[in-house]
């Protein structure tokens, strides 16, 4: 489903999507991929986070790597970050995810690292880009539990 998916024209799959009165299902015009033009496919692994001040980096560090070993290949990490601080996405998610064939990553929150997510052609979307690492200010929360971003849940 998902290489169908790519397959179509994403204007037409909203077209359709209105006219069968589904009409908040695209995502905020912030959220930007990372490569212009870029395109991903693939079922939700939803992620909910919220701003900490914990000062437990190791145990938040674990949880994050947690979190991104059970995103099952072939699917889209989704991120509602709750949050604009800090990049919650870098070079060491986007490695984790794609050795483990993820498709890719949505994020309502920061990106760093662009320059190697680049080169290495790991499809991200991202609200904005941070270089400060979120460790110190966010932690996990939920994996797949309904989120919202914008007014699609």
């Amino acid at each position: 489903m998902r290489d169908r998916f790519l397959g179509v024209y994403t204007a037409v799959l909203a077209d359709i999507l209105d006219d069968r009165g589904r009409r908040d299902q695209t995502l905020p015009p912030e959220i930007r991929p990372l490569p212009p033009g870029a395109r991903l496919a693939g079922q939700a692994f939803t992620v909910e986070g919220r701003p900490s001040d914990h000062g437990d980096w190791d145990g938040s560090i674990r949880k994050t790597l947690a979190m991104l070993g059970s995103v099952p290949a072939g699917h889209v990490a989704l991120y509602q970050c709750n949050h604009t601080r800090s990049a919650h996405f870098g070079e060491l998610s986007a490695t984790s995810l794609a050795t483990r064939r993820v498709a890719g990553c949505v994020i309502d929150g920061g990106c760093r690292d662009t320059r190697f997510i680049l080169d290495e052609g790991f499809p991200v979307f991202a609200r904005h880009v941070r270089p400060e690492d979120c460790t110190w200010r966010w932690e996990v929360t939920a994996t797949q539990v309904a989120i919202q971003i914008g007014a699609v849940t």
